[in-house]
């Protein structure tokens, strides 16, 4: 932190011993230097606290005076009735005046007006009263914020779980505005959606008649426009307060709501994706705070979130609607094609049927396979043309089994005769052990089993 120079008589060296004092007398110099930096840093800090906490409660009742009727901010007690001080004449002398003070910011004053000769035992007392009156007074205050915060949080919940449970847009933010403009005491609330491919805020939903009629005149605000405070906060992405709107000069006056004094536009963002804006309106000036940002901030977030579930199961129901509709016309298309194949392939079985009973004559050795040969691979397109059918009815939950008593031999033979030429083909043999048992009986759908062993 520094050096310590010291210079010896050149008569006089200096000694081990004054060498160490000096060293010693060094060390202690530099460690109450570093000590008074410290106490220093710290006194700046604590100055620095002081001043922030003197900001925050100058601010604090400042808010607090704004949105108090002006009858509320001051009493006069006149030994009979307390009265409001705006309802009395403005006394003509003070006699004593006390201020109120917060943390060291003044918030008011305590003062007699006409008492004359107020002994020093007087003037003290005044000033223990003032000291309590100001403990009092932001106790009070403080316990009023909290009150109200938690009434507002009350109110997001209250918002957000009736948004979760609504699963259609436009009834979810409709209803939304509505409860905002209900128990926020706000004179209007609307919710505008981007619309990326137009780069225009929509209306989506307003409170109230004025917002239904905004609604239906499809209100909307290009984003490129300056005096719009909604197309502001997505533009910044950031909440936007006009606490007086009057003053602002970039304001877009809306004349369906003349008494607009305070405005505050959310954006409404989920994850890096800006929805649309929560745009709030109050007739009060001063009316929205940080902190009030925050906690429409936070319903905001969630009714956003509230509003892509909602998208996602509309846009689900429309795909399972499509996807029902789908299938309705392959069920249509299936049963349609089934008829038209199986009523010409009925014909030919019958047909052939009627050729190998001689009924038009006799028949050759060969023509008599080749017919037997025709009616076998027939029922067997008759069956895949059942299979088909039966698919549809497996798909639609609606197959039934046949139960029946019948020999599986009869079954395995007809299954052989109809897939040896495909294993031929195949360089492979399919055959019945001739010393199978032929008299095993199962109960089972006949048919469903012969579709089984086919495939």
């Amino acid at each position: 932190v520094g050096s310590l120079f010291v210079k010896p008589d050149p008569s006089r060296p200096l000694t081990d011993e004054e060498k160490t004092m000096v060293s010693a007398v060094a060390r202690q110099i530099a460690q109450q230097v570093e000590n008074i930096r410290l106490l220093a840093d710290a006194s700046r800090a604590r100055a620095e606290a002081e001043d922030a906490t003197r900001r925050l409660t100058h601010q604090s009742w400042q808010a607090y005076a704004t949105h108090k009727d002006a009858s509320t901010l001051g009493f006069a007690y006149d030994s009979n009735q307390v009265l409001p001080l705006q309802t009395i004449a403005s006394p003509q002398e003070l006699n004593l005046t006390q201020p109120l003070t917060v943390r060291g910011e003044p918030i008011g004053q305590l003062a007699l007006a006409n008492w004359q000769d107020i002994s020093p035992e007087a003037a003290d007392l005044v000033s223990a009263i003032a000291e309590r009156v100001s403990t009092q007074l932001e106790t009070l205050r403080l316990a009023e914020e909290l009150q109200k915060r938690a009434a507002e949080l009350q109110t997001v919940a209250t918002v957000s779980s009736t948004a979760s449970t609504v699963l259609d847009p436009d009834t979810l933010l409709q209803s939304v505005v509505d409860l905002t403009k209900e128990r926020f005491g706000l004179y209007h609330a609307h919710i505008y959606l981007l619309n990326e491919a137009w780069q225009t805020l929509l209306l989506a939903a307003g409170a109230g008649e004025v917002g239904k009629i905004m609604v239906d005149d499809q209100h909307a605000i290009p984003m490129s426009m300056e005096q719009s405070v909604v197309a502001r906060a997505v533009r910044e992405r950031h909440v936007i307060i006009i606490n007086d709107v009057a003053a602002e000069p970039n304001h877009l006056p809306n004349p369906l709501l003349p008494e607009t004094q305070s405005e505050m536009a959310v954006p409404m963002i989920v994850g890096d994706k800006v929805l649309g804006v929560f745009d709030v309106q109050s007739a009060q000036l001063n009316h929205f705070t940080e902190e009030d940002a925050n906690i429409y901030a936070t319903l905001t977030s969630q009714v956003g979130v509230a509003l892509q579930n909602a998208r996602l199961y509309a846009e689900q129901s429309a795909t399972l609607a499509q996807l029902r509709e789908l299938d309705r016309l392959k069920s249509s298309f299936l049963a349609n094609m089934s008829h038209e194949l199986r009523t010409p392939l009925n014909s030919i079985l019958g047909f052939a049927d009627v050729i190998l009973e001689e009924l038009d004559g006799p028949l050759t050795e060969n023509m008599t396979n080749d017919l037997k040969l025709i009616q076998k691979n027939g029922q067997h397109l008759l069956h895949l043309i059942n299979d088909v059918l039966d698919m549809a009815k497996i798909e639609a939950g609606r197959m039934n089994l046949n139960l029946e008593n019948f020999q599986v031999m009869e079954l395995l033979e007809e299954v052989t005769n109809l897939t040896s030429s495909l294993a031929s083909e195949r360089n492979n043999a399919l055959f019945i052990e001739p010393d199978s048992d032929a008299t095993i009986e199962i109960h089972a759908d006949r048919t469903r089993m012969r579709q089984v062993m086919l495939n």
